[in-house]
């Protein structure tokens, strides 16, 4: 009975992470936690996780794990969440330049149906509306676990790119190394003997930069919200302060 329970569980564990598979975050998580095991590994041990076969005996000691560990929480934690922070700022420069912003898009515009979220907190504070208040606090606990959500994301975009450009670096380009980008370029000569070592470093960067790039760009759908009522209501305002001014 015991060992039907046993089994019954490692399925379900497997079916699990076989479902998350389908989640290109979970995916971009679990490349980024290989790639800092396979690095931490080549610098204790001289070669990478995957010149390991199975059945052979694993060559680590509690402490070699322990440091494995604390140093990559300590990556995590502390340097890449500022390495992502920088990445992201450089992203909002070129993204709000002068070069790639026109007039209108620097001033945020909004359709005619949107408004900002804190005209909509304005303007149920003014008001004493509890209804739009409500809406407000809803709206805003949900974009601040979407945020959370989204800076994780970010931060493990930004980390698998970096640690994958590391492993390239310290890597041998006769894959003796035995670290992931050696087994993606094994695996490659099936297809093409001649396939340079150094051309598998630069797709799978070039790859991983896009994806870092496509995650982190700044965006400010987060800023607008759809409420057509109010959205009419500050559109009038505007056009009565405009004609207020052409007057004057």
């Amino acid at each position: 009975m015991s060992s039907s329970n046993n089994s019954s569980g490692s399925t379900l564990s497997v079916l699990g992470i076989a479902d998350g598979l389908w989640d290109l975050a979970k995916v971009a998580k679990l490349i980024y936690f290989t790639l800092c095991f396979d690095v931490l590994f080549f610098c204790l041990k001289g070669n990478g996780l995957f010149g390991i076969k199975l059945g052979k005996e694993f060559d680590l000691s509690l402490a070699d794990l322990a440091g494995m560990i604390i140093s990559l929480g300590l990556f995590s934690s502390v340097i890449l969440e500022i390495m992502a922070l920088f990445f992201y700022m450089l992203l909002s420069r070129i993204k709000f330049s002068e070069f790639l912003q026109s007039k209108d898009e620097r001033i945020y515009p909004r359709s005619s149906t949107e408004v900002f979220i804190s005209e909509l907190r304005d303007d149920a504070l003014d008001n004493g509306d509890d209804m739009s208040f409500k809406l407000y606090n809803e709206e805003r606990t949900k974009r601040d676990k979407n945020f959370k959500e989204g800076r994780l994301v970010e931060i493990i975009s930004v980390g698998t790119f970096f640690v994958f450009f590391i492993e390239w670096y310290l890597s041998a380009s006769d894959g003796s190394s035995k670290m992931f980008i050696d087994w993606l370029w094994e695996q490659s000569k099936h297809s093409d003997p001649t396939t340079p070592h150094f051309l598998i470093g630069q797709l799978v960067s070039s790859a991983l930069l896009f994806y870092a790039v496509a995650v982190c760009w700044p965006t400010d759908h987060d800023r607008k919200i759809y409420y057509p009522k109010l959205a009419k209501k500050l559109r009038k305002k505007e056009e009565d302060w405009k004609k207020k001014f052409d007057n004057m």
